[in-house]
C-alpha cells in the first residue's frame, strides 16, 4: 500500500517537472505560435493564435486538433506551399471550438467538402484572400450547410480565381444568397476580378463595409449598387482595373442635384476610396458650381472622402453643400493639383482632417485664394501640405485655425516659419523636415520655441530634420533651442560648421559661441588696426599738411624778400590794364589795390604797371606793351565791352598769353561771349574770375574776396613764376 502511493506521488512529480517540448520548426512568443511546413498535434498552453506557414501537406485531415491544448485558439491561419493543392475536408477543424478568425490561403487547390466548417461556431471572420483557384460555387455548400458559422460577419476574399486562364468570380444569386442568411457586414473582394450575374442584383444584403479595389467588373444594364447594398456604409473602389477614361474638361458648367432619391445611389454611404480612380487620366474643373444644398441630402452622412491620386490639376469649383454637412475627413493628396479654390472647402465646417500632400499647390501661394483657403475650417485638427515645392505661406493663412493639432510641411522649399502663431497652442505635430530653414532668428524663433514646449504637460512633436541648417555665431539661439527643446534620440539633426557637416549637440553650440567670442575678438582688433591707420593717416596728413603750409609761407615769405630787395627778375608785381572808357573805375582801383599791395608786401616802390604811368614817351606802343609785360610778374585785366573791341587792349591779352603770364580777368559789366577775342575766350572758361562791384558808400569792391583777397591772389600767382637760376641771370 505504502509503495502504489509512493509510486503515484512520483508520477505527479514527473508530471510537473516535464514541459512540452515544441518542434523544432515552431517558434512561440507570448501567446502567438509560428510553424513552418507541419502542424503540431500539441501546442502551448494559453496559445490564442497561430501562423502555419508553407504547409506542406496536401489536406489538413480529421483529428488534427483534437488535443485539449487547441481550445484556448482565437485564431488560426494557414498558408500552404505553392506546389501544394490544399483540400479541406469534413470536419477538419473540430477542436477549434473556440476559434474566431480563420485564414486558409492557397495557391493551388479548390477543393472544400460540404461539412468542412462543421464545429466552428464562434467564427466571426474568414480569411480566404490568395486562393486564387478558388471559385464562388465552391463555397455555396459549405457555408450554407446546416447553419453552420453563425456568427460570421467578415469575409475576406482578396485575390481570389485570379489564377491565368481564370476568368472571373461570380457573385451569383446564390452567392449573394449566402451573404444576406449569414448576416454578413464586411466584404473584401480586393483584387478579384467579378462578374455579377443578372439575377444576384435582386437581393438585398445587410453589407456595411465593401472593399472592391483593384477589381475589374462585369455585370449586366442596369445593375444598382444600392439595391445589392442597401445599408452600405463603407466602399472602397480605388485602383479600378481595366477603366479606360479620355481627358474630362469641365468649365463654366452650374450642376443642381435633385432630390430624387432614385438618382442618389448609396445615400447611406458614410466613408468612400476613390483612390487612384482616374489615374491615367486627368480631370480638369474650371469655374464649376455644383448645388447640394437641397434639404433631402440632410440624411447623408458622409464623413470620409478618400480621392488620392486622381489626376486632378485644377479644381476651380464652388460647392454648396447642406448646413453643418457631416464630412470631417478630405483627403486630396497625390493629384499634381496646381489649384484649389478656397470655394470648394468654404461649406465642409465640420472638416477635421484634410490631406492635400504631394500637389504642386506652390504655384497658388500668391494668389488670394491661399491666404483664405482654410478659413472656414474653424475644427479642423489635422492639414498636409507635405512635398508641395512651397517656398512661402502667407502668415494670414492659419489665422482661423486654432483647433489644428496636427500640421505636416515636409518636402517644400519653406525658409522662415512665419506662418507660425501663438494662437496655435492645441498644436501637438509639426513636421517641417526636408526643407531649406538654415536657422530661424526673432518672432519666427520665439514663435516655435513657444510651440514646441507646449503648454501641458505632454510636449509637442516637432520634426525639422533635413533642413540646411547653419551652425555659427547668428545662429545660437536657434540651435541651442534645437539642442534643448527639439532634438530626441529618435534622429539626428545635422548643421553646416564653417563648410562641414556636424550633429548638433553641446560641442557644436560650443563651437558656435566660440565663433562669436572669436568674431568679437577679430572685430576690436579690425577696429583697433583701423582706428591705428586712421591715426595714422590723420597725423600724416596733418603733418603734410603742416610742412606743405609751412613751405608755402616760406615760399612767400622768400617771394617778397627778393621782390622787396629787387632781386627778381620782374620789377612789379602786376600789370594792369584797362579801356579809356573805363578809366574812372580803374583808377579808383588802382589807386586802392596799389597802397594795399605795397602794405600788404611791404614794399615802398611801385607795386603796379600801368600805361599812363610806366610807358616811355616816344617809344613804340607794342614795344612798351611787351617790356612792361615781362617786366610784370601777373597780369590784371579789367575787361568790359569796351575792353573786348580794343585793338591794343587785345594785344595786351594777347602778349600775356604768349608770355604765360598769370593773369586775372576783372569785370565791370557782363560781357557776351561773342564780344570777346579768342584769348579772352579760353582764359574766361579756364581760369576763375572776379569783378569789381560798387559799395552802399560809392566806393568800388572786388568780388570774390575783396580787395585784400585779390592783394593775396596776385602775390600768390606771383610767387609761382618761375626765376632763373643764378648761373641764368649771370
Amino acid at each position: 500500500m505504502k509503495k502504489s502511493k509512493f509510486v503515484a506521488y512520483y508520477y505527479c512529480l514527473i508530471q510537473l517537472v516535464v514541459t512540452y517540448e515544441l518542434p523544432a520548426d515552431c517558434n512561440f512568443l507570448n501567446t502567438v505560435l509560428t510553424c513552418q511546413r507541419s502542424i503540431p498535434s500539441e501546442i502551448p498552453a494559453r496559445t490564442q493564435t497561430v501562423y502555419i506557414k508553407d504547409y506542406d501537406n496536401g489536406n489538413i485531415g480529421q483529428g488534427r486538433f483534437s488535443h485539449s491544448s487547441w481550445r484556448s485558439v482565437k485564431r488560426f491561419d494557414i498558408n500552404a506551399n505553392i506546389e501544394i493543392s490544399l483540400y479541406i475536408k469534413d470536419f477538419v477543424f473540430l477542436g477549434l471550438e473556440n476559434m474566431t478568425t480563420l485564414g486558409i490561403h492557397a495557391r493551388k487547390g479548390n477543393i472544400v467538402d460540404d461539412k468542412a466548417f462543421v464545429g466552428v461556431d464562434l467564427v466571426e471572420k474568414l480569411d480566404l484572400s490568395n486562393m486564387i483557384a478558388l471559385e464562388s460555387e465552391t463555397l455555396i455548400k459549405p457555408l450554407l450547410y446546416d447553419d453552420v458559422l453563425p456568427n460570421l460577419r467578415v469575409l475576406i476574399l482578396e485575390n481570389v480565381n485570379t489564377e491565368e486562364n481564370n476568368f472571373n468570380f461570380n457573385l451569383s444569386r446564390s452567392f449573394v444568397h449566402i451573404i444576406q442568411s449569414k448576416n454578413i457586414t464586411e466584404i473584401s473582394l480586393r483584387g478579384t476580378n467579378l462578374l455579377i450575374e443578372n439575377n444576384a442584383n435582386a437581393i438585398s444584403t445587410e453589407v456595411h463595409i465593401l472593399d472592391v479595389s483593384n477589381v475589374s467588373f462585369s455585370f449586366t444594364k442596369g445593375f444598382k449598387w444600392d439595391i445589392m447594398f442597401p445599408h452600405l456604409k463603407t466602399l472602397n473602389i480605388s485602383s479600378p482595373i481595366t477603366r479606360y477614361f479620355s481627358n474630362m474638361r469641365y468649365a463654366n458648367t452650374v450642376n443642381s442635384v435633385s432630390c430624387d432619391y432614385e438618382s442618389l445611389p448609396l445615400i447611406t454611404l458614410e466613408k468612400l476610396y476613390a483612390n487612384f480612380y482616374y489615374r491615367d487620366k486627368e480631370v480638369y474643373v474650371n469655374n464649376v458650381t455644383i448645388d447640394m444644398s437641397a434639404p433631402c441630402f440632410q440624411v447623408m452622412k458622409f464623413e470620409v472622402i478618400h480621392l488620392r491620386g486622381n489626376k486632378l490639376p485644377f479644381l476651380n469649383a464652388t460647392v454648396h453643400l447642406p448646413a453643418n454637412f457631416s464630412l470631417y475627413e478630405l483627403d486630396l493628396s497625390l493629384n499634381s493639383m496646381t489649384f484649389l479654390s478656397a470655394t470648394v472647402l468654404k461649406d465642409m465646417v465640420n472638416l477635421n482632417n484634410l490631406y492635400l500632400g504631394g500637389n504642386l499647390l506652390y504655384s497658388m501661394t500668391s494668389h488670394p485664394d491661399f491666404k483664405i483657403l482654410f478659413k472656414p475650417l474653424h475644427r479642423l485638427k489635422r492639414l498636409s501640405l507635405a512635398y508641395n515645392q512651397i517656398t512661402y505661406i502667407p502668415v494670414q493663412t492659419f489665422l482661423h485655425n486654432l483647433n489644428l493639432e496636427w500640421l505636416d510641411l515636409q518636402g517644400n522649399y519653406l525658409m522662415s516659419t512665419s506662418f507660425l502663431h501663438l494662437q496655435m497652442s492645441n498644436l501637438n505635430f509639426l513636421n517641417i523636415s526636408y526643407n531649406r530653414i538654415a536657422y530661424l532668428t526673432g518672432d519666427d524663433l520665439m514663435k516655435l520655441k513657444i510651440i514646441a514646449t507646449g503648454n501641458g504637460s505632454k510636449l509637442p512633436e516637432v520634426m525639422m530634420n533635413d533642413n540646411p541648417f547653419e551652425c555659427s555665431c547668428e545662429t545660437v539661439d536657434f540651435i541651442e533651442m534645437i539642442r534643448t527643446t527639439i532634438l530626441n534620440n529618435t534622429r539626428q539633426y545635422i548643421c553646416n560648421f564653417e563648410k562641414e557637416t556636424t550633429p548638433i549637440n553641446d560641442k557644436s553650440v560650443a563651437k558656435a559661441k566660440f565663433l562669436c567670442i572669436r568674431a568679437i575678438v577679430y572685430t576690436i582688433s579690425s577696429v583697433i588696426s583701423v582706428l591705428v591707420v586712421l591715426s595714422l593717416f590723420i597725423m600724416f596728413f596733418l603733418t603734410l599738411r603742416y610742412f606743405r603750409k609751412k613751405r608755402q609761407v616760406t615760399k612767400l615769405q622768400t617771394f617778397l624778400r627778393k621782390f622787396n630787395k629787387n632781386q627778381l627778375r620782374e620789377n612789379f608785381l602786376c600789370l594792369m590794364s584797362y579801356s579809356d572808357s573805363d578809366a574812372n573805375v580803374s583808377n579808383q582801383l588802382f589807386i586802392r589795390l596799389e597802397a594795399l599791395l605795397k602794405d600788404i608786401a611791404k614794399y615802398e616802390g611801385e607795386a603796379i604797371c600801368v600805361d599812363f604811368k610806366h610807358f616811355r614817351a616816344g617809344k613804340s606802343i607794342v614795344e612798351e606793351i611787351m617790356r612792361c609785360m615781362s617786366e610784370s610778374l601777373v597780369a590784371v585785366f579789367v575787361v568790359s565791352e569796351a575792353f573786348c573791341r580794343s585793338d591794343w587792349c587785345c594785344l595786351e591779352v594777347k602778349e600775356a598769353y604768349e608770355q604765360q603770364k598769370p593773369i586775372i580777368l576783372i569785370f565791370v559789366e557782363e560781357v557776351s561771349e561773342e564780344s570777346m577775342t579768342i584769348y579772352i575766350r579760353n582764359i574766361f572758361h579756364r581760369y576763375s574770375r572776379g569783378k569789381l562791384v560798387a559799395t552802399e558808400n560809392g566806393e568800388i569792391d572786388f568780388k570774390p574776396g575783396g580787395l585784400k583777397g585779390l592783394c593775396n591772389s596776385i602775390i600768390l600767382l606771383g610767387s609761382e613764376v618761375e626765376q632763373p637760376t643764378d648761373e641764368t641771370q649771370v
